[in-house]
């Protein structure tokens, strides 16, 4: 049944958007070295394995066959518009490292999700 993935991907993407829209000023120093590039990768990866599940679950076989493209699509998309998003918001930037780690923890989650189902 894809209805759980769906809301939970949807969950996930709200969340996603409300912490990309708080203003957070710069911080001294991070956790370790690239932590913002690692949050941005495991993210992504999330909510493209949650898309790619309900997809997968959905009862339109032609949805499910297209599955992977339709994920990695979307869910870049949603990055995409998340980077540009941020432009506006204070103490955030639009980052095309922060996009290019969005879009490989998509493709990896995609990529692991496929291997898993065949």
């Amino acid at each position: 049944m894809a209805r759980p993935y769906a809301l939970l991907a949807f969950l996930w993407a709200l969340v996603i958007l409300i912490a990309s829209s708080v203003p957070l000023p710069p911080r001294a120093c991070a956790l370790f070295p690239h932590e913002d590039t690692l949050l941005h990768f495991l993210e992504f990866a999330l909510l493209a394995a949650l898309v790619y599940k309900a997809f997968i679950h959905s009862s339109e076989m032609r949805i499910a066959g297209q599955a992977a493209v339709l994920t990695f699509l979307i869910v870049v998309s949603y990055g995409a518009a998340l980077e540009l998003y941020q432009w506006f918001i204070p103490y955030r930037a639009c980052s095309l490292f922060d996009f290019l780690a969005n879009c490989a923890g998509s493709a990896c989650a995609v990529f692991l999700s496929r291997g898993s189902h065949g």
